[in-house]
């Protein structure tokens, strides 16, 4: 994530799929995903978690 000019150098983490559903023609269906972001080598994490739905 970045915004107002601001942006890290070092980017971490990680985007996990935790759900993933199609049809028997390959759409996708539902889809839920987490993911988490480490700036510069920080502690400090920006977490969350994305649901979809057709």
């Amino acid at each position: 994530m970045s915004g107002n000019g601001r942006g890290c150098n070092q980017l971490g983490g990680s985007f996990t799929i935790t759900e993933l559903v199609t049809d028997a023609e390959g759409k996708v269906k539902a889809f839920a995903a987490t993911y988490e972001q480490f700036c510069e080598n920080g502690t400090a994490a920006l977490r969350g978690t994305v649901h979809a739905f057709a």
